[in-house]
């Protein structure tokens, strides 16, 4: 519309320029002219109403009053895309308008541009609340072109008018209860905007998590990279993001980690609070000198490092390491500082098969190695790297067995081994099932007390040895073998196979020393392999190796 028509409009709509349009004018108090050079309008409520309330009974923005020059991008913009805001009985509220160039206004459902004294709710309120009925995980992003792209992914998902940054208190009522994952836009204020967000709603919501997506780079100070971006990535499939989302932690605004040990590495610093570790990098400043928000860096569930290890000649260095399963189990291990080099995947792998939490980011991958590898200790502990007697110590895998004088003594391989016993159930299941089964049964009884000898025999001095159960097939060879297993945990765990090279079975003999081995399958063994085998075992004395 030009500044002549936008004029004329003002005109008709008051009386010829008399008549305030804002409030019930009974005597003429408003005046409307043109300026000289005809480049803009002036107008005026006499009686005292505001600029503001007399555009919005216009139906005009304060731009509709001045010549649109032709240098102005904003006179060239056009509307490419439109929000509707609805309250949650469906009723429309105003919609959010996108402009290009890039520029967003609101719009009443009236039509007016002034929505100050419209209700303000979350984007797509009534998918927000059926989400939260339905238990569905919901995404807090910022913008609406992202939640529409979030739907096409099969993931409900809100966003707040005007931003992350335009948080009230009032929204708290349609998100308190939702089961939410916070995804901020990577520059300074989707950070603080999402932070500020993820802060009002912690202990309200059902369960909060925070995602930094994969594949977009730092955070920036403006225009940082959002999920939309993220979706038009290679591999940036449904199948993606849900697996993001199923591994990613709770999240704990850092104002409330209760921290109980922090350390400081290349100017950023690890937190251990009592469910995660934590790195929040370094903050970056940027040209004009301010400073970005770090975004912490979730890289494991809580794993304490309770001291560091070395054998009796201060080699073979490790970190002794804690730390719970899912379901509060204690899992502990010496981990040698050998497997830290590199990648680091086999003791990634191992911490996962112990139940560990591990985060599936690149740099947190690199931020656990660092953590356990510098995290700084006082403790000490001496490692062994043979199972069995030391002295009035037995060694298990996991457990040193008696009184400890000086320092912990504990078990160090410089690889990942399979443990020769478990613990399942108790010792009075066990006497009242297998042991109460075998009363009368002088082959189980045999089976079972040659299991129990193993770790009796360098207590009696005497020599190591061997049984060797004959018979045809399915006559009960192996029901007696996990008998006697049963001893140590449960068979399947514990039952080893001949079927394998001498070499191989001189790395599992070593795991039973001092203990008993059960070895079932003799037949699938080549009789070369196995006649050396035996004797190697028979002897307790595996190959000379050349260091």
């Amino acid at each position: 519309m030009s500044l002549e028509a936008t004029f004329q409009k003002i005109l008709n709509s008051t009386d010829g320029g008399k008549i305030c349009p804002a409030h019930d004018d009974q005597q003429p108090s408003f005046s409307a002219s043109m300026t000289k050079d005809e480049s803009k309008i002036l107008i005026k409520c006499h009686a005292g109403c505001s600029f503001d309330s007399i555009l919005s009974a216009l139906n005009l923005n304060a731009s509709d009053l001045f010549e649109k020059s032709r240098n102005n991008p904003k006179s060239e913009r056009r509307e490419v895309a439109r929000y509707r805001y609805l309250d949650e009985d469906n009723i429309h509220l105003f919609d959010v308008v996108r402009f290009e160039p890039k520029d967003f206004r609101q719009q009443a459902a009236d039509g007016t541009w002034n929505t100050q004294n419209v209700k303000k709710v979350p984007f797509d309120l009534p998918l927000l609340k059926a989400s939260i009925q339905s238990e569905k995980t919901l995404l807090m992003l910022e913008g609406e072109k992202d939640c529409l792209k979030a739907k096409e992914m099969g993931y409900p998902a809100t966003t707040l008018p005007g931003g992350a940054g335009k948080w009230r208190e009032e929204y708290l009522q349609y998100i308190n209860d939702a089961d939410l994952v916070l995804i901020p836009d990577l520059d300074q204020s989707g950070i603080k905007g999402m932070t500020r967000i993820g802060e009002a709603l912690y202990g309200t919501a059902k369960r909060l998590r925070w995602i930094k997506l994969p594949g977009l780079g730092d955070v920036k100070t403006k225009h940082g990279k959002d999920f939309f971006d993220w979706c038009n990535l290679d591999n940036s499939t449904p199948e993606k993001l849900k697996e993001i989302i199923a591994t990613s932690p709770d999240w704990i605004p850092p104002k409330k980690i209760k921290s109980k040990k922090t350390f400081f590495y290349e100017g950023g610093e690890f937190i251990v609070s009592d469910d995660a570790v934590i790195y929040y990098p370094q903050p970056k400043v940027d040209k004009e000198g301010n400073e970005e928000p770090p975004v912490p860096c979730w890289i494991c569930s809580k794993l304490e490092i309770e001291s560091a290890t070395r054998d009796s000649e201060s080699e073979a260095w490790g970190r002794f390491l804690v730390w719970k399963d899912q379901d509060g189990v204690e899992h502990r291990w010496s981990a040698p500082v050998e497997l830290l080099e590199g990648d680091g995947i086999d003791l990634r792998r191992y911490l996962a098969h112990k139940g560990l939490k591990i985060s599936t980011n690149r740099k947190a991958k690199e931020s656990l190695l660092a953590y356990i590898k510098f995290w700084p200790t006082e403790e000490r502990s001496r490692c062994v790297n043979r199972l069995g007697w030391h002295g009035s110590y037995y060694i298990t895998h996991n457990k040193t067995i008696g009184a400890i004088d000086n320092e912990k003594i504990v078990f160090q391989s410089d690889s990942i081994l399979r443990p020769s016993s478990a613990c399942a159930g108790t010792i009075e299941d066990w006497k009242r099932t297998i042991a109460a089964w075998s009363s009368g049964n002088s082959r189980v009884l045999f089976s079972i007390s040659c299991a129990a000898a193993g770790p009796l025999l360098e207590l009696a001095g005497a020599e190591g040895g061997g049984f060797h159960l004959r018979g045809p097939s399915s006559c009960g060879k192996t029901t007696l073998l996990h008998a006697a297993a049963s001893f140590y945990g449960p068979p399947a765990d514990v039952v080893r196979s001949w079927r394998s090279t001498s070499n191989a079975l001189e790395g599992i003999a070593a795991l039973h020393n001092d203990c008993t081995l059960m070895l079932d399958e003799l037949s699938q063994m080549a009789s070369g392999d196995a006649a050396e085998a035996s004797y190697m075992l028979a002897n307790g004395a595996g190959k000379s190796r050349a260091n």
